[in-house]
């Protein structure tokens, strides 16, 4: 791109926020689920985490204890502006169709959430904060 600097960088720009919210932030937060769940920090140890996809719906992160009957559900969002609680509504609506009926006793929402304004270094107020709502809180949660 001999001459076309600035052209070729706008172009990667402009694309690349969409490239790393589908791909790799979404990775990036499924790994981190096996880390904090070896680590005690999630409400059980996620014997297998992935994603869901289907005709009706589609979910970024799944973690699954068939021991414990646990699934956690989770929504990645790296965007330019911030994401509402909206997310962990719609989340609730598609647990609906990804959890079997009857199976799990134990069920909670994660949300991550992103925000990033170009390509430069993030500040303190743009790093990636993750809110948990477990079935004890998500009646409030979504009423407040």
């Amino acid at each position: 791109a001999l001459g076309r600097t600035r052209y070729t960088l706008q172009e990667i720009q402009r694309h690349l926020i969409d490239f790393i919210g589908t791909y790799t932030f979404e990775e990036l937060c499924r790994e981190w689920i096996s880390v904090q769940g070896d680590a005690g920090r999630l409400p059980f140890v996620p014997e297998r985490a992935g994603s869901h996809w289907a005709r009706d719906s589609q979910v970024d992160v799944v973690a699954i204890n068939w021991m414990d009957k646990a699934i956690l559900l989770g929504e990645a969002k790296w965007s330019r502006d911030p994401v509402g609680r909206n997310v962990v509504v719609k989340l609730v609506e598609k647990s609906e169709k990804v959890v079997p009926v009857g199976q799990v006793a134990n069920l909670s929402y994660l949300e991550w959430n992103c925000q990033r304004r170009g390509l430069r270094s993030p500040k303190r107020d743009q790093r990636p904060s993750a809110r948990l709502v477990d079935r004890g809180r998500q009646n409030r949660f979504l009423r407040a």
